[in-house]
């Protein structure tokens, strides 16, 4: 699956960045558009397919997803990389998602949620191997939850703004975003990091 969404960017990297990709977004008819939206979510449907067959319980399903979502996003890159020399650096600007308006990042911060998803992956595995009824407390999920979402704000701070106070879509292709929010980014790893040394913590007891 990694190979096969580097394959693609690789075709469009080709069609819309032949001098390599940057900011602002090169236009992109809106069939071509809506298929690429189209093809993120199968992914996503693919990934938590796997997960439901993988796994009988809601926990274990969850594990699976997470750990496959991970791996996937990883060698994304290493096959990027391997396919067309990019990123350069960790640091590059990076379109990572298009749903539901663009999220836009340095390819390092995905990778550290990667590997961040990796470690909730194991650790729930860990839970559930040492007891059938294991469960993340509301604080624990509630931590979780707040910081994916505020990782998913510094994701589409600039595009989200753009939308919501009414742009045209000619100004969004011209638009090139801004340094990236590694603060609001950090804030929300942290409180993520918390959950997962309780969940640890909890495991360990």
């Amino acid at each position: 699956m990694a190979f096969m969404e580097a394959a693609v960017v690789v075709y469009l990297r080709a069609l819309y960045y032949p001098e390599g990709f940057s900011f602002p977004l090169a236009a992109m008819p809106r069939n071509i558009l809506s298929v690429e939206i189209m093809r993120e979510a199968a992914t996503i449907v693919i990934i938590a397919s796997a997960a439901v067959l993988a796994a009988r319980k809601f926990y274990g399903r969850m594990a699976v997803f997470f750990y496959v979502f991970a791996v996937w996003d990883i060698f994304y890159y290493v096959f990027l990389k391997a396919l067309l020399g990019w990123p350069a650096s960790f640091f590059e600007m990076d379109v990572l998602f298009l749903i539901p308006v663009v999220w836009a990042g340095p390819v390092l911060a995905p990778l550290i949620c990667s590997f961040t998803m990796i470690a909730l992956s194991a650790l729930i595995e860990k839970g559930l191997a040492a007891a059938e009824n294991f469960r993340l407390s509301v604080r624990e999920w509630g931590l979780l939850w707040a910081g994916a979402f505020i990782i998913f704000l510094s994701f589409i701070w600039d595009y989200g703004f753009l939308i919501l106070n009414g742009a045209a879509p000619s100004q969004i292709l011209s638009f090139a975003p801004g340094p990236y929010k590694w603060g609001l980014f950090t804030s929300g790893e942290i409180l993520i990091l918390i959950s997962l040394f309780m969940i640890g913590k909890k495991k360990a007891q």
